[in-house]
């Protein structure tokens, strides 16, 4: 016998705990729009909060990712490993340092070598060097045993050398030439101790011929914290005889120098929008107890209908969270308009996300104790009010 409509069961979508914040989300979003003073002031408290944050602290960690940035360029996880004497870092070490845990690339460089555009004799001078990368997908490239010899090069090097279409033949000294295209996506780590134009080769054709003529050795961690154990490894894998040949440098400095600014206007910024936080929460929390004091005989009503003192602080927080989240939205992309208008370092997105949450939270927890203050009171006092 099949089931009736009446004896089926309720589907999970049309659970009582389901309608009801149903219907408290939908009473909240109407309260909001039939209070329009104060959703607006609310809303415009929180936006300029948001904008508040975002053109200080936000602009501070625009700032501080740039400045980090630019020390990531001079390499705080770089290592560069020379040496004065020709044979002693083999090709082949790439292949060495390809699984050990710690670097993000490395990169084994042949001696510089001086090119000019080979269709303008006596051009601008750009070096070349021939590499064996342990990952040549850090520098956009999928190197193959089949791959011909040819080099890569960012814009400006393409420019300089005046190829058109950025493609182009450059000519060593010596006669030899080779063709280069670009732009290069070069990576930003260690992107100083590059050369002008880069050969790459293939590391396992290249594996067992330690004949080659390596003068240079980059390698970039993956953290900075990786630096040295990967500093003090390398001297096992290179062995040298002559030990003093080989020069091991690192940028102990800059890594002390980055975690320091890092952690100097981390502090700062956090100080700064906690205050604004602060400032702006207190001031959500005096307007919405004052509307909240306007608005008594609503609540009152709803008190002597049978709505629970729960159901009058959900919808207090409610569309105290509705009218906060455009007040962010708002502020967020004012915010965002200005810092592009004005040219400045726009903050990370993970730190717009977070204010934005902040401010939805701020708003709500502001409306807290106003929301107490209207679920208890008595229905029959506050029906009084005129």
């Amino acid at each position: 016998m099949k089931p009736t409509r009446a004896s089926r069961k309720t589907p999970k979508s049309s659970s009582p705990r389901r309608l009801k914040f149903r219907y408290l989300l939908k009473e909240s979003w109407r309260n909001a729009l039939a209070n329009p003073v104060a959703s607006v002031v609310t809303a415009l408290l929180i936006a300029g909060m948001c904008i508040a944050v975002l053109l200080t602290s936000g602009r501070a960690a625009g700032a501080q990712q740039a400045v980090l940035g630019t020390l990531d360029e001079a390499g705080t996880r770089t290592i560069l490993v020379t040496t004065d004497r020709a044979g002693t870092i083999p090709a082949g070490i790439v292949q060495k340092l390809k699984n050990v845990d710690g670097i993000d690339w490395a990169l084994a460089l042949g001696p510089a070598e001086d090119v000019t555009n080979a269709a303008i004799p006596g051009g601008t001078k750009q070096s070349l060097s021939h590499g064996w990368a342990t990952n040549w997908s850090a520098f956009g490239l999928r190197i193959s045993p089949s791959s011909p010899e040819s080099g890569i090069a960012n814009q400006n090097v393409l420019e300089q050398l005046g190829l058109a279409d950025n493609l182009g033949i450059v000519e060593t000294a010596s006669g030899i030439r080779y063709s280069v295209s670009g732009p290069a996506r070069l990576p930003r780590e260690g992107s100083t101790t590059l050369p002008d134009i880069l050969i790459p080769h293939n590391p396992t054709a290249d594996a067992n011929n330690d004949s080659e003529d390596v003068q240079s050795l980059v390698i970039v961690t993956n953290s900075t914290a990786a630096v040295q154990p990967v500093a003090e490894l390398l001297t096992g894998f290179i062995a040298p005889s002559d030990a003093s040949s080989v020069h091991v440098q690192t940028s102990q400095r800059l890594v002390d120098l980055r975690a320091v600014v890092d952690d100097q206007l981390v502090v700062f910024g956090r100080v700064l929008t906690m205050g604004i936080l602060a400032i702006a929460s207190t001031l959500v929390g005096i307007v919405t107890f004052g509307l909240i004091l306007l608005r008594r005989k609503e609540f009152g009503r709803r008190r002597a209908l049978g709505a629970s003192r729960k159901t009058v602080i959900a919808l207090v927080l409610i569309e105290a969270a509705i009218v906060a989240a455009a007040g962010a939205l708002i502020g967020e992309v004012a915010a965002a308009s200005l810092l592009l208008a004005l040219d400045d370092p726009m903050p990370p997105t993970t730190f717009m996300a977070g204010i934005a949450i902040l401010a939805i939270s701020a708003g709500i927890i502001a409306s807290f104790l106003p929301a107490i203050f209207a679920a208890r009171r008595e229905p029959i006092v506050e029906l009084r009010v005129p």
